[in-house]
């Protein structure tokens, strides 16, 4: 596939490869411009009934990483 795809193609496929967790990072205006706290639970719903835990980035969002 060439070009952007919707989050929820992109949580389909994290779904159908195992992707246990999901961080959407390139936001369209869509996203941009609605209120992030029903951004957020939209995303968070159509991750789970995929088996996802999918968030959005946002400015100054600082990630732990573990290491093995």
């Amino acid at each position: 596939m060439i070009g952007h795809a919707s989050v929820r193609d992109q949580l389909d496929w994290c779904g159908e490869e195992g992707v246990s967790r999901a961080l959407i990072t390139l936001c369209g205006s869509q996203i941009v411009k609605a209120d992030a706290s029903a951004v957020a639970g939209k995303i968070a719903a159509l991750a789970r009934k995929r088996g996802v835990q999918a968030s959005v980035a946002h400015d100054g969002l600082k990630l732990m990483c573990r290491t093995a």
